[in-house]
C-alpha cells in the first residue's frame, strides 16, 4: 500500500481559489495536536503546539511545531497533513478532504511505520490553541541563581489571565503584592516583570513565540531589581 493517493485536482483547484489572506486577528495562530491512550509514544514527535508562520503552502496557511521542525499545512492531496517538511511525506493526516481549517476530533489517522499502513485513531484531535484562565508558576529548576531570583523577587504564584492583546498574545498579572507581570515580551520570550513594558524581564524562556510558558523549560535571568 502506498503513502500517496492520487491528487484531487478538481478539488484543490476549488480550494486553493479561495484565496486565504494572511493574517488577521480572526484567524488561528495557534492549534494543538493531541492524543491519548497507547498511541501516544508512537506520536509523541508530532504532538503540540503549532504556531502559525508567515509563508504560505498552496496559497494557505502554515504552522509550525514550536520548538521543533514538524509542520502542520494543506498537503497537495487536499488533506491537513502534520510533515517534517513542507511537501514531504506525511506523519499524520486529515480523512476529511477540502477542509478550509483543520478539522477537529475523530477525523484524523497516521501511518503506521511497522505495518506500512494508514490507521484511523478517534482521540487525535487538532484543534485551536485557547490560552487558559490561570497559569501557576513555580520554578523547580536546578539553578541556584534562578531560584534565588524566583524567591527574592516574589514571582511565584497564580496569574490571571487578562483580555487585552499585549505583543499579539494575552498576558497574566499575579494579584497580591508585588503585583508581578507574565507576558511574551517584544522578542517574543515569556517574562515576568513588574513593568509590562520591560524590553527583556526580571526572568524570562529564550523560546520564540511559544503560546504559554514552556512547562520544564529554562529561565534565565534578565534585569533584577526593577
Amino acid at each position: 500500500m502506498t503513502r500517496h493517493q492520487s491528487a484531487y485536482q478538481i478539488l484543490c483547484q476549488v480550494i486553493v481559489s479561495a484565496a486565504w489572506q494572511l493574517p488577521s486577528s480572526d484567524h488561528t495562530e495557534y492549534y494543538q495536536v493531541k492524543a491519548e491512550g497507547p498511541v501516544v509514544d508512537s506520536l509523541a514527535g508530532l504532538l503540540g503546539t503549532y504556531g502559525l508562520q508567515a509563508e504560505l503552502y498552496r496559497q494557505f496557511p502554515v504552522f509550525r511545531k514550536t520548538g521543533g521542525q514538524e509542520v502542520l499545512y494543506l498537503h497537495e492531496g487536499g488533506q491537513w497533513s502534520v510533515s517534517q517538511g513542507l511537501g514531504e511525506e506525511q506523519s499524520l493526516r486529515s480523512r476529511l478532504r477540502g477542509s478550509l481549517t483543520p478539522p477537529g476530533d475523530s477525523r484524523w489517522e497516521f501511518w503506521d511505520v511497522e505495518d506500512e499502513e494508514w490507521r484511523t485513531e478517534p482521540s487525535i484531535s487538532v484543534l485551536p490553541f485557547r490560552h487558559p484562565e490561570y497559569l501557576s508558576l513555580e520554578y523547580k529548576g536546578d539553578d541556584q541563581v534562578v531560584r534565588e531570583v524566583f524567591e527574592s523577587e516574589m514571582l511565584e504564584g497564580m496569574y490571571k489571565k487578562q483580555n487585552i492583546v499585549h505583543n499579539t498574545c494575552p498576558y497574566y498579572v499575579k494579584g497580591e503584592k508585588p503585583v508581578r507581570y507574565l507576558f511574551r515580551n517584544a522578542k517574543g520570550h515569556w517574562a515576568v516583570s513588574a513593568d509590562l513594558e520591560d524590553k527583556l524581564g526580571i526572568v524570562y524562556q529564550a523560546r520564540n513565540m511559544d503560546p504559554v510558558p514552556t512547562e520544564g523549560g529554562e529561565w534565565r535571568v534578565g534585569v533584577v531589581g526593577t
